[in-house]
């Protein structure tokens, strides 16, 4: 696959690292949920949303994150992650998005660990039903 020419820088790094990986259009299409079509014109006339761009870089291994300049972030800041950056041995962006991919990591593992203690909490309660049922159609109340 060749990197086409003329298009933007993230287009140009997606198509670069599909050929590097030796990823197809119908892989990324499977991963990405975005259609073959819809990339293929990327190549040529069509700018990629946003989502759509995003979704592809995922499924090559990329995240796509903002990463704001070292200019605007507040001096005690700017300060701290030029340190942690140095500390890392990271670019700022780079060490931008490895604080945002810990960032998510550690949510979504409080969040399973939430998930998992009201699938514990569930599961006790309705081991410690005692409550009277009422008797289906398929299971009626014997008579006397």
């Amino acid at each position: 696959m060749t990197v086409p020419s003329g298009v933007s820088p993230p287009v140009a790094l997606l198509f670069s690292e599909m050929r590097r990986l030796c990823v197809t259009y119908d892989e990324i299409q499977d991963s990405a949920g975005t259609t073959r079509a819809t990339i293929k014109a990327w190549r040529r006339k069509n700018a990629p949303g946003l989502a759509s761009l995003e979704a592809c870089f995922n499924a090559v291994g990329y995240f796509f994150i903002p990463t704001p300049v070292l200019e605007i972030q507040p001096p005690e800041i700017a300060a701290d992650m030029g340190a942690l950056a140095a500390k890392m041995k990271l670019s700022m962006p780079e060490a931008f998005a490895a604080l945002i991919d810990w960032t998510a990591r550690q949510q979504n593992v409080a969040l399973a660990a939430d998930q998992n203690l009201a699938e514990i909490t569930r599961r006790r309660e309705a081991a410690n039903d005692n409550a009277p049922r009422k008797r289906t159609a398929k299971h009626p109340a014997p008579t006397s």
